[in-house]
């Protein structure tokens, strides 16, 4: 009879869902050795580590595709902080690597960082994403291609990018990816939104801040974080039927009707999105205070205090992008970071020229399914790519070591372009 035919496999459901839920999930491995192109030729990507500190590492991907001679652009990949391992984003750099080399800032976990009094804040996000683009110009000649900010480093990404402008430096990127972060939560402000500027900061500080805990055998004990489960759960919340009810039982009924390929990828996705990682209280606090509740970088009032000493102490001016093509995706259902909160970037770089900026809006998907997924997976191959490759290639066309061909000149601005850049150039702000 079928019904006993699927009695076992429903025992197996029943006891791996059960088991899923229980217990604890370690930080996964890239898992990105070998791809597939065009459905047919499997060919195996080598990895490499280009900058390693104690806060990060920068994970160099590249896939060794027979008869190809050079690689034409290097895109980096920057994952949120947001209590999820930056392995969550995986399926980007898998995506791309058949058509670039990737490099994703892998940010380390403050439980194995020993407490000796350094901090890492949004600052301190910025200097990395600095330090590996510039990395990368210095190690290939030639800029990045692209810098991609999923979710939470939107802002710190737009930082660094606006930096570089403003430094005139030719190792800004050819482009910038800006997918589902909050740029402006004044836009469309979700409950939570409102609920971070409605509560005292000592009491969300007195509630989020915590030490991790003496006795454990963990190197970064006594350090001050905010626990990843609480950030990544309050993320969970805001889809708790779908992660919490509909899914596992989707998975249960995968496995019970036999549909291994769905029920792979659902233990590939939930495999990362439940293992948690925790975050500075540095970054955590600046992020809270300068993000969510004073919204510093859309009013243009984000003081950078990194390691830069040529610009410690400024407020960063986002208007100095007007050279760096910017495509921004947000998705309908998105109920962590809804419509409008990234695309509202564009208003703080009137400069950019029209052609260089571009909108996408994923109708059907949430805030995941901007990176991961079907219709990601889609967008990269079909949206992304093909947006990093046009500007890229533009830019290269005319670019020199010196970088003065990657920029406009003064004569080719317009008259109130002109002006900003006089005024940047004449002021220093503290």
């Amino acid at each position: 009879m079928p019904f006993l035919a699927i009695l076992p496999r429903g025992w197996h459901a029943a006891w791996a869902g059960a088991e899923r839920f229980t217990r604890f999930y370690e930080r996964p491995s890239w898992d990105i050795d070998e791809i597939e192109i065009d459905k047919k030729q499997k060919v195996k990507v080598s990895s490499k580590t280009h900058i390693s500190n104690k806060f990060y590492k920068s994970v160099g991907f590249h896939a060794e595709i027979p008869g190809r001679e050079e690689v034409p652009f290097t895109i980096q990949v920057v994952p949120p902080i947001s209590g999820h391992h930056p392995q969550l984003v995986r399926p980007m750099p898998r995506g791309l690597v058949a058509r670039s080399d990737v490099r994703v800032l892998a940010w380390e976990d403050p439980r194995q960082i020993p407490a000796d009094g350094t901090d890492f804040d949004l600052s301190s996000q910025v200097d990395a994403v600095l330090d590996d683009l510039e990395h990368t110009y210095q190690t290939t000649g030639r800029p990045a291609a692209s810098t991609i900010a999923v979710c939470q480093p939107v802002g710190a990404v737009a930082t660094a990018v606006a930096l570089l402008e403003m430094a005139k430096s030719p190792a800004k990127p050819s482009t910038m990816v800006l997918i589902a972060g909050p740029w402006d939560t004044r836009v469309n402000a979700t409950p939570n939104n409102k609920l971070v500027k409605a509560v005292p900061f000592d009491r969300i500080e007195r509630h989020l801040k915590h030490p991790i805990p003496h006795g454990y055998n963990i190197l970064g004990e006594g350090q001050e974080v905010l626990p990843g489960f609480i950030n990544a759960g309050a993320f969970a919340q805001d889809s708790a039927a779908k992660h919490l009810i509909a899914a596992p039982l989707g998975h249960m009924t995968d496995i019970i009707f036999g549909n291994t390929g769905a029920a792979t990828k659902h233990e590939n996705f939930y495999d990362n999105y439940w293992a948690f990682m925790d975050i500075f209280w540095a970054h955590a606090k600046q992020t809270i205070i300068s993000v969510f509740r004073e919204h510093e970088m859309p009013r243009g009032e984000f003081v950078y205090r990194g390691r830069r000493p040529e610009f410690y102490g400024m407020k960063v001016d986002y208007s100095a992008i007007n050279d760096v093509a910017t495509l921004i995706v947000e998705a309908k259902k998105d109920p962590i970071c809804p419509p409008g909160q990234t695309k509202a970037f564009f208003r703080s770089c009137p400069d950019l020229p029209r052609h260089m900026k571009k909108y996408v809006l994923m109708k059907n998907v949430g805030h995941y399914g901007t990176f991961a997924g079907s219709e990601a997976e889609e967008l990269r191959q079909n949206v992304i790519l093909p947006f990093i490759e046009k500007h890229h290639g533009e830019r290269m066309a005319q670019f020199t070591p010196d970088g003065a061909a990657a920029h406009r000149t003064a004569a080719a601005l317009s008259p109130r372009q002109a002006a900003r850049a006089a005024r940047r150039k004449d002021r220093v702000l503290h």
